[in-house]
């Protein structure tokens, strides 16, 4: 019967070990996927403005310059959706089970976890600024141009 309650706990300690895994590259991609959203929505306006410069004298042009606004704002709540799952990701692993032979200060929940409020503070940072820059362009754009 020993026996039988040994390959229970390995068994439970195993399926926790594999769980934490899995959930840790689930966070490591929503994190990757965020910061391909702020490169590609950088990269967005920036094609979009330069284009916009290049035809300026076309008809219309202006309105155009406001496009990055609406991308910026897509893309924002893309990474807030992001950041909402991943958020909840992290949450589950402070709440799983800790390993018997890992001393806490060696796990990531319990030190990694004191920097997301800088993560977050400069996330929310990034998007606000690229928002208002966004529609400061576009209304730089309705008065400057002829």
């Amino acid at each position: 019967m020993a026996t039988g309650t040994y390959k229970q706990v390995s068994s439970l300690e195993q399926h926790i070990s594999s769980e934490r895994d899995y959930v840790r590259s689930l966070c490591a991609d929503y994190s990757k996927e965020t910061s391909d959203l702020e490169r590609y929505v950088l990269t967005l306006a920036g094609v979009i403005w330069s284009w916009c410069i290049a035809n300026s004298t076309a008809v219309g042009i202006k309105v155009l310059f406001f496009l990055p606004v609406f991308t910026t704002a897509l893309f924002g709540l893309r990474a807030l959706g992001v950041y909402r799952i991943r958020k909840k990701a992290v949450g589950y692993l402070s709440r799983l089970p800790k390993s018997k032979n890992v001393l806490p200060a060696l796990v990531w929940e319990t030190n990694g976890s004191k920097d997301e409020t800088l993560r977050e503070t400069t996330a929310i940072a990034f998007w606000l600024i690229l928002q208002l820059t966004t529609i400061l362009v576009g209304v730089a754009s309705l008065i400057m141009l002829p």
